[in-house]
């Protein structure tokens, strides 16, 4: 009669210390399905170097940092993400630090937010501020959101369109504006402005005032998750 080798304990228990290999596809199975927490995403990428089996697509993970990053994430494939039904939080801001005058009829950029990645199916709420003042009485101003750099991206929303009153005066706008970036890839929003009508120029306070570009990753675009790849389908364990 044949029997089999005795199972080692330690090929059904043993739980790779963070940085160590993976011994056999059981342990990967089992990795893939623990929640593993970390004290930072640079403990977890230490963790899961290179040198080791890569997470499979929907491994958890746990940040304990006790700070705004604290939570539940998931390997989505590419990167650690948070629940994808879940609104994700601010991704970029910036705030004005530079002085522009002589803006005319072109338009100019006057605030880029950082590049963050942007994965598809994601809604985005952008929030701008911005104040300038005018050399001309009938001047008219119109304030512009876009996505990508500079003044040539897809325009989000155009903000109100402001007459000017009085010369030299200070005015401003702010409004909200939404957008679901089309494509899975790197983004940015630029806050810009152009003179509408008149003759004169504008200045932007950049530094004398609050000017900002505030972008949030407020949830889902829609109401289903990324459609799962060929082979990433959840297994089920035998009976």
């Amino acid at each position: 009669m044949t029997t089999n080798p005795p199972v080692q304990i330690g090929e059904l228990t043993n739980v790779p210390a963070p940085g160590s290999g993976v011994g056999s596809s059981y342990h990967q199975s089992i990795a893939a399905r623990v929640m593993g927490r970390f004290a930072t995403a640079a403990a977890r990428t230490s963790a899961w170097a290179a040198s080791i089996a890569p997470p499979a697509k929907g491994t958890p993970s746990y940040l304990a940092t006790g700070n705004e990053t604290e939570g539940p994430e998931y390997w989505d494939g590419v990167a650690w993400r948070r629940p994808w039904n879940m609104p994700w939080g601010v991704v970029a801001q910036i705030g004005g630090n530079t002085q522009l005058t002589g803006i005319g009829a072109t338009e100019t950029a006057l605030l880029t937010s950082p590049a963050f990645a942007a994965p598809g199916g994601r809604r985005y709420r952008i929030t701008a501020n911005g104040t300038w003042g005018n050399t001309e009485v009938s001047n008219q101003a119109r304030m512009t959101i876009r996505r990508d750099a500079g003044t040539a991206g897809f325009a989000v929303s155009t903000g109100p369109l402001i007459t000017a009153g009085v010369a030299n005066s200070l005015y401003g706008a702010s409004w909200v504006a939404y957008d679901v970036p089309p494509v899975n890839a790197a983004q940015q929003y630029t806050l810009g402005i152009a003179r509408m009508s008149g003759a004169g120029t504008f200045t932007w306070y950049g530094t004398s005032y609050t000017n900002f570009i505030l972008v949030e990753d407020i949830g889902p675009a829609a109401a289903t998750a990324p459609t799962l790849l060929p082979g990433d389908e959840p297994e089920v364990a035998p009976r």
